[in-house]
């Protein structure tokens, strides 16, 4: 009998503290259908449970929107539609594949170049959007292995000229 009665005292815990905590909903779309469909392909958390993890998605979705090329991407302020739901659109805006990151021999060796990049110029190499974290996290530790371990690396200059990302490549080794 006690048994029972513990099982049916857990079984309304469970169903009582389900029916009164409630989940929020996120709904974000872009602009037009073809940016919502970019938005919705990288995933986002759609039920959260308090605001302040609603406004956290959206800020990771727009650093992550950075990151594969959309860097002037905006977001409208997050409204409330009802007691649960809330809603925000992004404006992807112009999406840049590559970007030219200039630099000069005496900053890096084209041998570490060549093993990020597989377009080479002169004075500037061309990057995938997607790699530039990447590929500056390795052409700083190889900085690091030849004798830098504390050097810094950065774009600065960044400008963007006939919808083409330049860079410049700056290595701080103080």
């Amino acid at each position: 009998m006690s048994t029972k009665r513990t099982l049916y005292i857990i079984i309304c815990t469970v169903f009582i503290s389900n029916a009164f905590s409630q989940n929020l909903v996120l709904k974000i779309k872009g602009k037009n259908e073809i940016e919502t469909k970019v938005i919705d392909s990288l995933g986002y958390s759609k039920k959260l449970p308090n605001y302040l993890s609603i406004t956290t998605e959206v800020d990771s979705l727009q650093k992550r929107l950075y990151k594969i090329g959309y860097i002037e991407n905006s977001s409208s302020k997050i409204k409330k539609v009802n007691d649960s739901i809330f809603t925000t659109t992004f404006s992807l805006n112009n999406n840049y594949k590559y970007i030219h990151i200039y630099y000069t021999d005496k900053t890096i060796s084209n041998e570490v170049i060549e093993k990020v990049s597989s377009e080479v110029n002169e004075n500037y190499f061309v990057l995938d959007f997607v790699e530039i974290e990447n590929s500056l996290d390795y052409i700083n530790s190889e900085i690091a292995n030849r004798g830098f371990p504390f050097s810094k690396l950065k774009l600065d200059k960044i400008t963007i000229v006939d919808n083409i990302i330049e860079a410049e490549l700056v290595i701080d080794s103080d």
